[in-house]
Parts: structure tokens; sequence; C-alpha cells
């Protein structure tokens, strides 16, 4: 007697796709020092990072278009997509900007808000929203205040160094905030090997 023996085959499930990393990025005292002269670049090692940024980015300001325009432009030669009528340059109200900016996103994305914006960020933290939300650590000289945005976001904003920050910026979030620890981008953009937080 012969016995035959039936084919089974199961077809697993489509693996499902990888979240798309998505940024918002505050542009005073984030990308470039509010403080300074309309024609200032970005924050040391920023430059290398950002041009190599692996993940789209949305810049938000409280500026006029006009002015964070010139700004970015100014700062950066690739950054000259940044016209007033780019639909990646935010102007006045932030909370709107994300609100409209979460709208547009595909799903299965995630949004990653890095802002000096104590207040912002403290009202973005209180809504209901899916959003990462992180204290850009260099805005500020004092320890103390940084501890109290911790404090306030009761949890929901997390701080970010300068060097995270950028390494994120061109390596992505979960690769960056490794790499950052092993190698840091000097002022000319060229990798360094760390000296401390920069």
């Amino acid at each position: 007697s012969t016995m035959r023996m039936g084919a089974t085959s199961t077809i697993d499930p489509l693996p499902s796709p990888p979240t798309l990393d998505v940024v918002v990025i505050g542009l005073e005292d984030v990308l470039v020092p509010s403080s300074s002269s309309s024609n200032s670049g970005l924050f040391r090692g920023l430059d290398f990072s950002m041009r190599r940024a692996c993940m789209p980015y949305y810049v938000v300001t409280k500026l006029a278009k006009d002015e964070a325009s010139r700004r970015l432009i100014s700062a950066a030669d690739y950054l000259s997509d940044f016209t007033p009528e780019s639909p990646r340059l935010k102007s006045g109200d932030k909370v709107e900007a994300i609100k409209d900016i979460l709208g547009r996103m595909p799903p299965n994305s995630k949004l990653h808000y890095v802002d000096s914006d104590v207040e912002i960020l403290e009202h973005v933290a209180g809504k209901s929203m899916d959003i990462d939300l992180y204290y850009a650590a260099w805005a500020s000289d004092s320890e103390s205040e940084a501890e109290d945005v911790l404090k306030k976001g009761n949890g929901k904003i997390a701080l970010i160094q300068l060097d995270e920050f950028a390494g994120t910026m061109q390596w992505g979030f979960g690769l960056g905030d490794q790499l950052w620890d092993t190698y840091l981008v000097s002022n000319d953009g060229a990798p360094m090997e760390p000296k401390g937080k920069i």
C-alpha cells in the first residue's frame, strides 16, 4: 500500500513596511542661533549632517516666511529649496503646522519634533498626538532649564544634545543615537574622534 502525503503550504504574511520617520525642526536656536545676524550658518556640526539627512524634514518657525527662508538659504546652499513658498517651511502657529504635517503623513510613519520652544513642546505634550518630542539642549546654557522642561513634559519630552541630533539626522532614529557616541562631526564636517560633547 502506498501512502499519499498531501502538500501543505502556508504563505507567510508580507512583512509590514518599515516606519517612515519624519522630522519637524524648530528654526530658531535649533538650526541657527536666534541671537545672531541673519547671515549666520547652522550650529556647529549640523552642516555635515543636514546635508546628508536620511529622513524627510520640515522646518517650523515663528518668523515671517520671507525672513525664515533668508536665514535658511544664507546658512547653507543646499537649503535653497526652503523658499517662502516651500511646503516644508511652516511659519506662524507651530501647533497648527504640526497638525497640518500630521495630516499629510502616510500611514506607518512617525513624527519627531525637535525644538527649543518650551511652551510649544509642553503644549504638544499635553495633546494626544502621536509625536516624539525632543528639547534641543544646546538652545540653553542652563542645565536647570533643561531639567524643568523634562519635568513639565511628564515623561513625554526627551532631551537631545547637538551631537545626538546631528547623528540622528544623518543616520536615522535607532541608528543615529548609537553612532553619535562613537564619532562626532568636526566643524568642517569630517568625522573626528570624540572629545566630549560638542
